[in-house]
């Protein structure tokens, strides 16, 4: 190895790439950010709009397969609805930090499977 006069590496010679990871790539994506750092926009193939709200929060997706806005309480993600207000999914979450007991799609509301145990009446609509 080589080193820089700061102790940082310049050079690295292998001599077994056995187990050296070859999947990188480049990606030449545009990207858009605001001036709170928070990213806008994106190109390429994955063409995208984000909007947020005045709490920094991001309220809207937009993508090729459509818009999706997001609703919160407090900083926990309750619920998401598509472009004509119509329920896509909720969330139900516990009393800590980022704990997020379950998510449901909402065609049906289906049963509480798959969450952690709870009182599967709190899910229903």
């Amino acid at each position: 190895m080589g080193y820089n006069p700061a102790s940082q590496i310049t050079s690295l010679t292998r001599s077994n790439d056995a187990y050296a990871w070859t999947g990188h790539y480049n990606v030449n994506r545009p990207y858009v950010n605001n001036g709170l750092n928070q990213m806008t926009g994106s190109g390429g193939a994955y063409v995208s709009s984000m909007v947020y709200d005045t709490a920094d929060r991001l309220f809207q997706l937009g993508t090729a397969g459509g818009t999706t806005r997001f609703v919160y309480a407090g900083d926990a993600m309750i619920a998401e609805y598509d472009a004509t207000n119509a329920l896509k999914r909720r969330y139900v979450h516990g009393p800590a930090v980022d704990e997020r007991l379950c998510g449901m799609k909402a065609l049906g509301f289906p049963t509480a499977a798959g969450c952690r145990a709870m009182n599967a009446a709190a899910l229903s609509p």
